[in-house]
């Protein structure tokens, strides 16, 4: 079977709908052509300069990535700034690329999801429902099996998502 741009812009909307995703972003088809045929995926977190080197290093045709290329409407694509930069080196080495972000954050079985499962809570809820989509939406919020100090469960996410730093803000010292 040849797998196609298309084929995956069409299994990732089954996935992450578009019309989940906030207002602001822009997910999906970055740069490419969906009639591309894809051997190779490479997944990223960002669309940098450095992950399309690694995409063209071990062959991938497709760049997958969570946050946007372009994020508004650019007025001109300079191939010595970013974003422009990643568009021209993608598109000379005929590498697309397509983002999934806060479709795939508020997916059904997405990203706020996951991390919530990854913690174990209970009772989770769905912080920001969508509106198109029932039992979908951005963030979730429950309850940890028992209650814990606030520098055990820092602890705790950084153990979980393989971290050694995490920012956090906040009025408690203890």
């Amino acid at each position: 079977m040849i797998l196609h741009l298309k084929d995956v812009l069409e299994l990732m909307e089954e996935i992450a709908p578009h019309n989940i995703s906030e207002a602001w972003d822009n997910p999906g088809l970055q740069v490419g052509a969906q009639d591309q045929v894809i051997k190779k995926i490479y997944f990223a977190l960002d669309p940098t300069l450095e992950n399309l080197q690694k995409a063209i290093s071990c062959g991938a045709d497709l760049l997958f990535t969570h946050h946007p290329l372009i994020f508004r409407p650019i007025s001109h694509i300079n191939p010595e700034e970013y974003p422009g930069h990643v568009i021209e080196k993608a598109i000379k080495n005929g590498i697309s690329i397509v983002c999934m972000h806060t479709n795939l954050d508020a997916a059904l079985n997405g990203i706020n999801t996951i991390l919530a499962e990854l913690l174990s809570l209970r009772d989770v809820e769905v912080l920001k429902e969508s509106e198109t989509i029932k039992g979908v939406g951005i963030g979730r919020i429950g309850n940890l099996k028992q209650a814990i100090k606030l520098l055990d469960f820092i602890n705790l996410l950084k153990k979980t998502l393989f971290v050694e730093k995490l920012k956090v803000v906040c009025n408690e010292t203890d």
